[in-house]
């Protein structure tokens, strides 16, 4: 999750997060370890419409075993902030048969392509950055 995402520990003060805040503040904090342990295209942690969801490193990333505990927890840690989000659930998601994906950047690519192979994305409009990457993928 990037620092601008409304989900970025940094704004988990904000008086609506209450319910979450703790459980946000570690999930930005084994985020930013496992991005900041060299993996610059990678970011484990994506959501849409509100659904955080966990995004597979590339196959190309060695993932060593002290990150895949990190891993571990940021997944325990998605379920435990989802049950308590006003969000559509990933059931609920494959449901839809339609589905207008947007989204871009080369960071977002990787949770693009988690989608493409979860749910019935009818339409995406990326960028083009965001599109050579999912090509090469």
């Amino acid at each position: 999750m990037a620092p601008e995402h409304k989900f970025h520990h940094s704004h988990a003060n904000e008086p609506h997060f209450r319910p979450i805040q703790t459980d946000l503040v570690s999930l930005g904090e084994l985020c930013d370890s496992v991005v900041n342990h060299n993996y610059t295209e990678w970011s484990p942690v994506a959501d849409t419409s509100n659904h955080l969801f966990f995004v597979p490193p590339p196959k190309h990333i060695t993932i060593s075993p002290e990150i895949s505990l990190k891993i571990e927890e940021i997944k325990k840690l998605l379920a435990n902030i989802n049950e308590k989000l006003l969000t559509v659930s990933e059931e609920q998601l494959a449901m839809i048969d339609t589905i207008v994906l947007v989204a871009g950047s080369v960071l977002k690519a990787p949770a693009i392509y988690e989608l493409l192979s979860r749910l019935n994305i009818r339409y995406l409009c990326i960028d083009e950055k965001a599109a050579q990457t999912l090509l090469r993928m």
